[in-house]
């Protein structure tokens, strides 16, 4: 958790990557349980429930048609 709030070896923070870098910036992989997996289709997509953060920025919006993010 440290390296990925941190950084590590170069790699972009996420406490300090502006919104590009997060967006476009792979900052950690997981390795996702299948108790993981199934809380994940639990919660539901989140592109789905809020929209698309980025809907507005063509280089950065997701793929898919999604409505744009709300609160």
């Amino acid at each position: 958790m440290d390296r990925i709030a941190h950084g590590f070896n170069g790699a972009v923070s996420y406490l300090e990557a502006s919104p590009r870098q997060a967006a476009t910036t792979e900052v950690f992989r997981a390795e996702i349980t299948a108790l993981g997996e199934t809380r994940l289709r639990e919660l539901g997509d989140p592109y789905e429930i809020y929209g698309d953060p980025w809907w507005d920025d063509p280089n950065m919006r997701a793929e898919g048609e999604f409505p744009p993010w709300q609160d």
